[in-house]
């Protein structure tokens, strides 16, 4: 190849290596407050749990370097605690809690404290985690308790303790000394599903359903346990999530909506829909994404436009949890009746496990990605069409100075 040639495809090749990951870069066309979030999802870890056992419910605790699973186990009522650490990915204790099935887990980490509800036994157990074991229980009227919501700032724990009301438990007692009712009729049909909390303004947030017809989002003096504003969002409402920083409240309803909520006025700014029905929520506060699980797969959200940015299979996922700190994301990959732990092949579901990941925690099955940014198509077109250009005008430059 002539020299000139050359020192032309040694100019532009940095040129057309830009291109090149502007197209695959799942965060492409968009801005982000930090490094970790320009870098593409990748599974770190994949943390395999013992025959039999199930993860259904995580909580992050990055003040003391691990996770909290809540693990269904058969047979029932032999339901686990997994204290896992976030560094060498491995489970450090294993709490044995009288639960047939464990569902939702919280925790403080300032009492260092967890709380676990039992979705069929209607139990609430307390567990101290620094000898991990249960230091008491309390009972609910609730049918399938699912929500449950722990401020740190003040320790106080709100979790649903009957089919139209939330109860407040003291952290220090370990007592309820409030109850707050969401119904504004007799709760025939009526149900609370879901409950979260924002510290910074002190509102906790439930979603409630009214018939399997009309869904509200019931805003919630901390202080005075008035109730401030009811949002309608759609029927069915089912999981809540906040994001304190930027004051943005997310709620999944329908079969295929997310709503976002502006937490200041309380008012609707966005609905993000979905082409499946979306479970649990959560949320990074440091890089401003949203998590979502959507059957076999999990939606990477950007906050700051409320766009998709990215979905990847993982198979069936109950636990989600997020370690903005760290940016870490845990899911629980769980396949009901499968208690193996060896990796699978790409056509099978991934094994009951945990797995770990940088911008989202995610499972390798080996199967393709799929990512639904609406910038790429165009970064994809303009990158091709850039290098064609490039190119051509290296190949007519050669020619007319080798002509002369």
């Amino acid at each position: 190849m002539p020299v000139l040639l050359t020192l032309q495809w040694r100019r532009i090749a940095p040129l057309l290596l830009f291109g090149a990951v502007a197209t695959l870069s799942p965060f492409a066309g968009q801005e982000h407050g930090s490094e970790a979030a320009h870098q593409t999802p990748a599974v770190i870890a994949t943390i395999p749990l013992a025959p039999g056992e199930y993860p259904v419910g995580i909580a992050a605790d990055p003040t003391h370097g691990r996770v909290i699973v809540a693990k269904h186990r058969d047979p029932p009522p032999d339901a686990r605690l997994s204290v896992i650490d976030t560094t060498t990915h491995v489970e450090t204790s294993s709490i044995q809690i009288n639960a047939t099935s464990l569902y939702t887990i919280g925790v403080n980490p300032t009492t260092n404290r967890a709380y676990a509800l039992d979705a069929f036994s209607n139990i609430l157990f307390i567990v101290d985690l620094s000898s991990n074991s249960v230091v008491t229980s309390l009972s609910t009227h609730n049918v399938s308790p699912y929500g449950l919501a722990v401020d740190s700032a003040r320790n106080l724990i709100y979790w649903l303790d009957a089919s139209d009301e939330v109860a407040v438990v003291d952290g220090t007692t370990d007592a309820i000394i409030a109850t707050i009712q969401v119904a504004l009729t007799p709760p025939y049909f009526d149900e609370v599903r879901d409950v979260a909390v924002n510290s910074m303004t002190n509102r906790i947030y439930v979603t409630y359903s009214i018939g399997g017809s009309i869904g509200e989002l019931v805003v919630i003096d901390g202080s005075s346990h008035d109730i401030l504003e009811r949002i309608a969002v759609g029927t069915v409402p089912e999981a809540v999530a906040v994001n304190e920083l930027t004051n943005r409240i997310y709620v999944n309803h329908g079969s295929n909506f997310i709503s976002v909520i502006d937490g200041a006025s309380n008012q609707i700014i966005a609905s993000i829909t979905t082409d499946f029905q979306v479970g649990r929520l959560a949320v990074n506060q440091t890089t401003n994404h949203l998590y979502a699980t959507k059957g076999g797969s999990i939606l990477v959200i950007d906050g700051s436009t409320n766009l998709i940015t990215n979905e990847l299979t993982i198979g069936r996922s109950l636990g989600l949890a997020v370690d903005s700190s760290n940016d870490r994301v845990y899911a629980g990959s769980s396949v009901i009746g499968d208690g193996a732990i060896q990796p699978p092949s790409p056509s099978q579901t991934p094994p009951p496990a945990v797995v770990v990941g940088g911008a989202i925690t995610l499972p390798d099955t080996g199967g393709p990605t799929r990512t639904l940014h609406p910038a790429l198509p165009l970064a994809a077109g303009v990158a091709v069409l850039f290098a064609l250009a490039v190119v051509v005008a290296v190949a007519r430059s050669h020619r007319r100075r080798t002509s002369v």
